[in-house]
């Protein structure tokens, strides 16, 4: 029943003032389901559909919400088509109207013996009314409700941590030692203090830890702040980090990169162009676990906080509909949300610790693919992987992402020190790595390895909103003290050269005027990618 429909009933706290609002957020599998207007659910079902809200003027909250769900049959078919598929074929074959109803009434029957209130139970929603209906069909319409049980959720949000502080000129963030989900919380929460970052909860991990991201953007006169509006009038950059927890440096830099946009005039200037979002701890739990790690065993790369509570990837498991882990996913949330211009996910990989082949050290198998094992040796700050666009009737594409991927290199290679540790450590891989010639790589852009594809391909039919989406790998695992700092700034270097291209890129604004049935209807929109300045002068 969970997987029709992601129900999340939340108050939304401006600076200045809290307002209830009410977000719906349908699950969307595959990314040609998003295509459509009503997305399927996992059971191959269009989403439920909010019909009604009623609420009472004397309290808060609302009384009754209506949604229209539909279903493929009105009896069940178990008995007519048994012998000829299995129990599970036919149920997702057949959805009907009293299965729906059944399942309201064992919810409701759980929810009385406080089993399972995290789901369609909340405290400002008295209850859930669902009219469920066959398609094209209202003549077979049936009634069930799901009440508020005595233990819901609560509709308001974890807060950040409640902190006084005052900017005094010194620098906010550390890059001493691996930051942990506590610190990284009550760093946003300080930074927040700031009207140009605007952070927010992302979600309660497995294990209870509460995650923030955070909005950066110039600082918006009024007292709402149109998102639409932020993304029809400049691009927008995308952040995430420490999706493996004993990855630390993300983390770090990120955080320090939203301090720089709030203290900085250089990174305040790059604002007045550019969107920037960060989401500096994907994986709390697994950072987590590498902290309490690091602080027994700094020197080695704990491995184990590579992974989710449960021992698997969540970075993997973004995409899975039925996620034990409630944090896999919210990035991605995030990403559709603002349609950035640019998605960086920042990775690591080991910088002291070699894992020596034939040595039994299995700790980087956790599949029969064993394909883990090409990140044997450090190989310093790399791309892991790149793909990018060739086709002749869309040229801008293939410009803007070598632009971008130009200014990146250059951008973390002119740290002098980054560039002495990559030509030492890229020295090391390409004297041991060619005895292993299954995994091992040996391509350099612009004195960067890339891990690229062979081939271009060409531009999707539907276009690409986010028209470059990269990893970045950075010799982090677990790096501590000056070799924190040294990585940390290959990272900011990389975020820089990002928001300097997209600020000072060819930004192509469209306005758009038609008249309709008496009106005139006004549109704005940009038309993408950014185009590099170079690009655009060459033309004329």
């Amino acid at each position: 029943f969970f997987m029709l429909f992601d129900l999340n009933l939340s108050v939304f706290t401006g600076k200045d003032k809290a307002f209830p609002e009410l977000i719906f957020s349908y699950k969307e599998f595959g990314k040609e389901l998003v295509k459509q207007r009503y997305p399927l659910t996992s059971l191959n079902i269009p989403a439920p559909i909010l019909r009604g809200v009623e609420i009472n003027s004397s309290k808060e909250g609302i009384k009754k919400l209506l949604f229209d769900i539909e279903a493929t049959d009105s009896i069940e078919r178990y008995e007519e088509f048994k012998l000829r598929g299995t129990e599970n074929t036919i149920d997702r074959t057949f959805i009907t109207v009293p299965r729906f109803i059944e399942m309201t009434n064992i919810l409701n029957s759980l929810h009385k013996s406080g089993i399972y209130n995290n789901d369609l139970n909340f405290n400002l929603v008295e209850d859930i009314l669902f009219r469920f209906h066959l398609k094209d069909s209202i003549k077979f319409t049936r009634l069930a409700s799901l009440n508020r049980s005595s233990s819901p959720n609560l509709a308001i949000k974890p807060k950040l941590p409640d902190v006084k502080f005052k900017y005094n000129g010194d620098q906010i963030i550390q890059w001493d030692t691996p930051i942990p989900p506590s610190e990284a919380a009550f760093n946003l929460a300080n930074l927040n203090s700031f009207k140009e970052i605007n952070a927010y909860h992302a979600v309660r991990s497995f294990l209870g830890h509460d995650v923030f991201a955070a909005d950066i953007f110039s600082p918006v006169d009024g007292k709402y702040v149109s998102q639409a509006k932020l993304n029809a009038y400049k691009p927008s950059l995308m952040l995430i980090g420490r999706v493996h927890g004993n990855e630390v440096s993300s983390t770090s830099h990120q955080l320090r990169l939203a301090e720089l946009c709030a203290t900085d005039s250089l990174y305040m200037n790059y604002l007045k162009n550019v969107n920037l979002i960060i989401y500096p701890v994907v994986n709390p739990d697994g950072a987590q676990i590498a902290y309490e790690m690091y602080k027994e065993n700094p020197d080695f790369m704990l491995h184990a906080g590579r992974y989710g509570a449960l021992g698997t990837d969540v970075g993997s498991r973004s995409f899975n509909g039925d996620n034990l882990y409630p944090e896999a996913g919210i990035a991605s949330k995030i990403k559709n949300a603002w349609v950035p211009d640019i998605y960086m996910d920042m990775h690591g990989v080991p910088s002291h610790e070699w894992v020596q082949l034939f040595a039994g050290y299995s700790a980087w198998v956790n599949s029969r693919n064993g394909g883990a094992r090409n990140y044997w040796l450090p190989r310093g700050w790399y791309f892991p992987g790149f793909s990018w666009i060739d086709d002749k009737k869309h040229p801008e594409y293939m410009k803007a992402q070598k632009a971008i991927t130009d200014s990146i290199t250059s951008g973390v290679m002119s740290v002098p020190e980054v560039e002495e540790m990559n030509k030492r450590i890229y020295s090391r891989y390409i004297k041991y790595g060619k005895q292993d010639p299954e995994t091992y790589r040996e391509y350099f852009y612009q004195g960067v390895q890339m891990e690229a594809r062979l081939k271009g391909s060409k531009l999707p039919s539907s276009g690409m909103n986010t028209y470059y989406s990269l990893t970045t790998e950075s010799a982090d695992e677990t790096a501590y003290g000056d070799w924190l700092k040294l990585v940390c700034k290959a990272g900011l270097a990389n975020s820089r050269a990002l928001l300097d291209y997209l600020s000072n890129g060819k930004n192509r604004i469209v306005h758009q005027f038609k008249e309709y049935d008496g009106a005139v209807i006004r549109s704005v929109f940009r038309k993408k990618p950014i185009i590099p300045i170079e690009a655009v002068k060459s033309k004329k």
